[in-house]
């Protein structure tokens, strides 16, 4: 018996239009080509952070605040990295546990102690980013 095909997309429902709008739908497209046949469709609500999330603080998050003079010598990821760093300052274990608004906390909590402690302006996720 041929092994199933089972793989999971992420999307955003706007709250206004209440459309979906995936997050790779090219990568979507090219899965659907391999299937034929009848198929089933789930949608399940997301409580961790977001796609979108994870990908601007592990992108542009990230690499401003290593562009920014302020931690010269940390690496983006790993035990003495400035990912790291942030988790101890702001006492979070796990940013993949975070719930969206947890989430959204710590990137405005990083994003305030930026500007005091280093006079930093974080630019926000935008549209024209990869995120």
């Amino acid at each position: 018996m041929p092994q199933e095909k089972v793989k999971s997309f992420r999307g955003v429902i706007d709250k206004e239009t209440k459309v979906l709008k995936l997050n790779d739908r090219k990568g979507m497209d090219r899965f659907l080509e391999t299937l034929s046949g009848e198929v089933s469709i789930t949608i399940q609500e997301v409580k961790s952070r977001t796609h979108w999330q994870n990908k601007y603080y592990h992108g542009p998050f990230l690499d401003y605040l290593m562009g920014s003079g302020y931690f010269e010598g940390y690496p983006k990821k790993g035990p003495h990295s400035v990912d790291q760093l942030l988790k101890d300052t702001f006492k979070v274990e796990h940013t993949s546990h975070l719930t969206m608004s947890e989430f959204q906390e710590f990137l405005n909590s990083v994003t305030i102690w930026a500007a005091t402690e280093f006079g930093l302006t974080i630019p926000p996720p935008n549209e024209d980013w990869d995120v």
